[in-house]
């Protein structure tokens, strides 16, 4: 009897470590999510940063993106969403950040300066006041686990494509894992979608009236 009480508890053991987890739609959580990055396309500042609001009433201001090496010993911030002003987001409505010189940039609300690179590194979404407070970060390519992605770094896109999140539906998958919540895809003619209007790009946050931030919050709505 002993030993079929043993044999039992070690099946009933093995089968909870093997079973897959649920996965967490990003919708259940509210927030900001990244769901699209490119590291390069034709030129090599051809990137862009994907946001896309994952619940209603979301506010970006607060955050910013970071970049950090693959090695993760170096931290530049890439864009202060201070930026984009105080607006409050719908579920679905997307923030495109570009670097600055590629070709991205004429549809971006806000863009970076210096590249980042595309065999492995690491984006993260995080309180621009409390660098602690994560709301989401993608690292790929050859990223350790000090550059800050969540689980396994995803596969490094080839030029002509992307790191693309997954979805159920209309919602992000978010496991926490990026290897698994990302996959790599051609790159789109325009990440946004078309028809879309061009806004002209932010390059660095600096103090605006209050004229210059009720145009970049009506150019977020039409994004949205």
């Amino acid at each position: 009897m002993k030993r079929l009480a043993s044999a039992v508890a070690t099946i009933y053991t093995l089968t909870i470590f093997i079973s897959p987890a649920r996965p967490v739609l990003a919708a259940e959580v509210g927030g900001l999510r990244i769901a699209a990055l490119a590291t390069g396309g034709v030129s090599a500042q051809d990137e862009y940063l994907l946001l896309e609001s994952t619940g209603d009433g979301v506010d970006p201001s607060t955050l910013e993106v970071v970049y950090r090496s693959a090695s993760g010993l170096t931290t530049r911030r890439l864009v202060d969403l201070a930026a984009v002003g105080a607006s409050s987001l719908h579920a679905g409505s997307k923030i495109l950040l570009a670097n600055g010189a590629g070709r991205y940039a004429a549809l971006a609300i806000a863009t970076w300066s210096d590249g980042i690179a595309s065999t492995g590194g690491a984006v993260i979404l995080r309180d621009r006041t409390d660098a602690t407070r994560i709301v989401d970060a993608l690292s790929w390519g050859s990223a350790v686990a000090a550059a800050g992605g969540e689980g396994i770094p995803a596969a490094a896109p080839p030029s002509d494509s992307i790191l693309e999140r997954v979805r159920s539906g209309d919602a992000l998958i978010d496991t926490g894992n990026n290897a698994s919540d990302f996959v790599v895809v051609r790159t789109p003619e325009d990440p946004l979608g078309t028809p879309l209007p061009v806004p002209t790009p932010i390059a660095t946050p600096t103090p605006r009236s209050e004229e210059h931030t009720s145009e970049l919050q009506s150019r977020l709505h039409l994004v949205c």
